[in-house]
């Protein structure tokens, strides 16, 4: 390597590492909630210690721990539930003091690891430390960065190579004249044969390396843990770590079948046999099958195929007049496969097929042009010195055509991958994931512009049999193959990176601001995130307990010590309390069109309820209003049919009504008289909420007014407007409604029906 050259690299292998800085240790599994949450200060010891993350965990090697003011371990361990999001430990009780939590977790989804601490403390006099008193050693970063580079460079190498012999080099030769051809063909095969096979054995060694690092970091330890049977067949056969190391060793084994008419078959053969393996690992049930009694099975099927291979791998080209064509398309698909392992443990792997096959492009067009090199290098040095420059006439255009193809293939999947895992500008800046995609990004624009020089400065000249132009194109291709290492090295330690959108860095939701009127005190609620799982629930202003429902049951919620609650998908209720004075909330979690059919006793009760309502002659009403965001108006109406009503409101307005005519003021000034377009006309109390409702369903039961009640959920035909009410069967009187609908959450109770009333004009 030239003295510039290696300057060169050595100055952006620093950059790489530099920015990197600390963020390496970070990795997928993101813990978003905590119940208790850090840094909280607890009147007595939690029950149990309950961690949220972003995504599934794998809850064969997901633990907690919690350490006792004293340093010794409470507890260890947990359970996984809630989806596969939730870790929980029971702790049972402890002391005053600090409290570490530790956790470590796989990810289900993409197979990367995780790991944290925080603090809380037990009893008013406890003082919390700025920090969680560091945890047991690691498994160095750099060596499991070092452990999937090292699997990038040999993977890329060896499907580089396969496709430069499947896709430059025939039609290359084919091109030549008779006597080049010959010269060029047998050392040009030999070189590649040479470099795959070198390659490959990397490969595998690198992927043992990968795995044993990958696997002491599932295990927070070393990797003479993973000699244990159970630990490592369950590392293999169960989860995306092992996978991909399993359909990775076996596409590079394929790989590195000779070229001959028995590699040839058996390679055939190895890609049949993935085919039938999934179709029968599917049938049985998925990758479970796998560590169930369907095992024997497999490996029978697995047995008789195989012997049957090898076999015809033996017989078949020893059979005169048969000979087996050299189909190239056996390693191409082979070293598609290879790509595809390593998709399997990425970011975009645990984000739908979409972003997989847009991954699996963008490995596939880093093999054929960065990957592709090497074997062009290679190629042109195993031919003859003197036929060298006529050589590359044939062979450098053709490279330069496909590296044109690969590099629009890399930007145009690289877009969509930035576009989902940074998710913006502040990304790039603010996160080691988007620092690190800014090194790569430079690198690539340096490879770049080195591509665009051999384009379309030293490619016209290699066409018309410049030696010297070849020469300094094979200089520049070097200089292209040192950088694409440190790509892959960015690429690496992206790997191992939480992505900038799923970082903690990203603005918390805000949730919701309840604010209501509790015996004339303002009060307010704030939950965040209102959405299913952990949620801190807080009241600001007055001294009232709060309590949460699930209307489904009418069971309550428990609101632990630190202000944490568990909510899962339906219709709530947030009740706040003080003395004997209450206010309620609705709360909706998920999707509240999800189940769309209606039930029909719940249908007639509604219908009941509307029958009964529009005879209500008059009645009084308290409606409450808040928009979500800290605001609230309480309403009081007193209403006779058919079209006479009388309001005030907490913000001081008030007004009567008669027909056409409405007399208003505000803040208790002089009234004003005003006509409305058209008369107004009172159907009954809450009958407009009733009237078209679908996906009726009954709620839990409750007391009503001294008779039985059940909750009713609706929704408007126009699905803008989610309804609540409280309805008694025998009466089919509607005692409370709640109402959902963009930017209100309203409460209303309706009294004195058909008592006596009388609306003047004032």
């Amino acid at each position: 390597m030239s003295p510039v050259l290696r300057r060169l690299v050595l100055t952006c292998a620093a950059v790489v590492f530099l920015s990197l800085g600390g963020g390496v240790l970070s990795a997928h599994g993101i813990l978003q909630r905590s119940s208790p949450r850090a840094n909280a200060v607890l009147p007595a010891a939690p029950a149990e210690i309950v961690l949220e993350f972003n995504e599934a965990v794998d809850p064969r090697f997901s633990r907690a721990q919690a350490i006792g003011p004293q340093g010794s371990t409470l507890a260890q361990g947990g359970a996984v539930g809630g989806g596969g999001r939730r870790l929980s430990l029971p702790l049972g009780g402890g002391g005053a003091g600090v409290y570490t939590v530790r956790w470590r977790v796989l990810s289900a989804v993409d197979g990367h690891t995780a790991t944290g601490s925080y603090v809380f403390a037990v009893g008013d006099a406890a003082t919390l430390p700025a920090s969680p008193a560091p945890g047991p050693p690691a498994f160095p970063p750099l060596m499991l960065i070092t452990a999937r580079w090292l699997a990038y460079l040999g993977a890329l190498l060896v499907a580089g190579t396969v496709l430069f012999d499947a896709a430059v080099l025939p039609k290359a030769i084919r091109e030549m004249d008779p006597a080049l051809a010959i010269v060029t063909s047998a050392p040009a095969a030999e070189g590649l044969s040479r470099l795959r096979r070198a390659a490959g054995v990397t490969l595998l060694g690198a992927l043992v390396f990968e795995f044993a690092a990958q696997g002491a970091e599932v295990l927070g330890g070393g990797v003479a843990q993973l000699l244990r049977r159970d630990v490592a067949g369950s590392l293999i056969v169960q989860t995306k770590l092992g996978w991909s190391l399993l359909i990775r060793l076996y596409a590079t084994a394929l790989l590195l079948l000779p070229d001959r008419p028995s590699g040839r078959i058996l390679r055939t053969a190895g890609l049949i046999w993935v085919v039938i393996f999934t179709a029968v690992v599917y049938f049985l049930g998925g990758p479970s099958a796998l560590g169930s009694s369907h095992v024997a099975l497999i490996v029978l099927v697995a047995s008789v195929y195989g012997l049957g291979s090898i076999l015809a791998a033996r017989i078949i080209p020893a059979i005169p007049d048969i000979q087996v064509p050299r189909w190239r398309g056996s390693a191409i698909l082979a070293a598609g496969v290879l790509l595809a392992g390593f998709t399997l443990t990425s970011h975009a792997g645990g984000r739908g097929g979409t972003l997989a096959v847009f991954d699996w492009l963008h490995l596939t067009a880093a093999a054929a042009w960065v990957g592709g090199l090497p074997a062009l290098i290679v190629m042109l040095r195993a031919v003859p010195a003197d036929a060298r420059a006529e050589a590359g006439r044939f062979v450098v255009p053709r490279v330069s055509a496909l590296a044109g193809l690969s590099l629009l293939v890399m930007i145009l999947t690289g877009i969509a991958a930035s576009w989902v895992f940074v998710a913006s500008l502040h990304g790039f800046i603010d996160t080691a994931y988007g620092r690190s995609l800014v090194v790569k990004l430079s690198l690539v624009a340096v490879v770049v512009i080195l591509g665009a020089v051999n384009r379309f400065n030293l490619r016209p000249r290699i066409t018309v049999r410049d030696a010297p132009a070849l020469g300094r194109f094979r200089r520049n291709v070097a200089i292209e193959v040192a950088l694409g290492a440190l790509i892959l090295l960015t690429v690496a330690a992206l790997g191992i990176m939480p992505p900038a959108s799923v970082t903690p860095a990203r603005p918390a939701s805000e949730g919701i601001l309840y604010a209501g009127l509790l015996d004339g005190m303002r009060v307010v609620v704030r939950l965040t995130p209102a959405a299913a799982g952990l949620n801190d629930v807080a009241v600001e202003g007055g001294r009232a307990s709060v309590r949460l429902r699930h209307l489904a049951t009418l069971r309550e919620a428990p609101v632990r010590p630190d202000g944490s609650v568990e909510l899962h998908d339906g219709w709530w209720e947030i009740v706040l309390t003080a003395g004997r004075a209450h206010t309620r909330f609705p709360l909706i979690i998920g999707d509240p069109s999800a189940a769309m059919e209606s039930d029909p006793r719940a249908v007639r009760l509604l219908a009941q309820a509307e029958a009964v309502m529009r005879r209500v002659r008059t009645w009084r009403e308290i409606e409450q209003i808040t928009d979500g965001k800290g605001h609230v108006v309480e309403t009081r109406f007193e209403a006779v049919r058919p079209d006479r009503l009388r309001y005030r409101t907490t913000s001081g307005s008030e007004a009567i009504i008669i027909g056409a005519v409405r007399f208003s003021r505000d803040q208790g000034g002089a009234w004003t008289r005003d006509a409305l377009p058209q008369p107004i006309a009172l159907d009954g109390p809450y009958v407009p909420f009733l009237d078209g409702a679908t996906a009726v369903r009954f709620g839990g039961e409750d007391r009503c007014g001294g008779e039985a009640c059940r909750v009713v959920v609706w929704t408007l035909s126009s699905g803008q407007a989610h309804f609540a009410a409280r309805i008694g069967p025998k009466s089919g009187r509607v005692y409370e409604v709640a109402m959902i609908a963009p930017a209100h959450y309203m409460t209303s109770r309706a009294d004195a029906l058909n008592a006596p009333l009388t609306i003047r004009p004032p």
